[in-house]
């Protein structure tokens, strides 16, 4: 039984589940920034938190070591992020409450739908529209906590890529 239990552990501790991992414990620090009015800070590990969801998939795929578990690690992380990225935002005043509430229903909405799809037909990966939209909502919320003037079109822009994602 210790043999098997370390087989998978090994199989399942691959670097781009790591990073994946690492990339959701960046989260913490994010929100703490956020908390205290360090914007730069904050956008910053945003930033590579961002470019970090492309890296795990990117070394998975060119290194063979894509797998059902990590691909089911990389959705969720995804979404937790996005979840927690939304919320700390609206909570300590980067996005206006009436978009902070559109986009938690919206980005509610997305996880539903990923869910359902998921359950139906037993697939996580990735699609191009899922894709944009992640990178739609990395965009609205660095534009958000910058306070740049596109975070509202960004906003649109999330709130209709999720809904076209969520029924395609």
């Amino acid at each position: 039984f210790k043999d098997t239990s370390k087989s998978m552990l090994m199989r399942l501790a691959t670097l781009p589940n790591i990073i994946t991992l690492f990339r959701l414990l960046l989260v913490i620090p994010f929100v703490y920034f956020l908390s205290k009015g360090h914007t730069r800070y904050g956008a910053t590990l945003f930033i590579a938190i961002a470019v970090l969801d492309g890296v795990d998939g990117f070394i998975a795929r060119s290194t063979n070591q894509q797998s059902r578990f990590g691909e089911m690690l990389d959705s969720s992380s995804d979404v937790i992020l996005l979840i927690i990225s939304f919320l700390a935002a609206g909570y300590y005043g980067y996005i206006q409450k009436e978009w902070h509430l559109l986009l938690v229903i919206s980005t509610a909405f997305l996880v539903f739908s990923k869910v359902a799809h998921t359950l139906i037909s037993k697939k996580t990966a990735s699609t191009l529209p899922g894709k944009l939209t992640a990178v739609v909502a990395y965009a609205t919320i660095l534009a958000s906590i910058l306070s740049l003037p596109l975070h509202s079109v960004l906003i649109g822009a999330f709130v209709a890529s999720s809904l076209y994602t969520s029924v395609t």
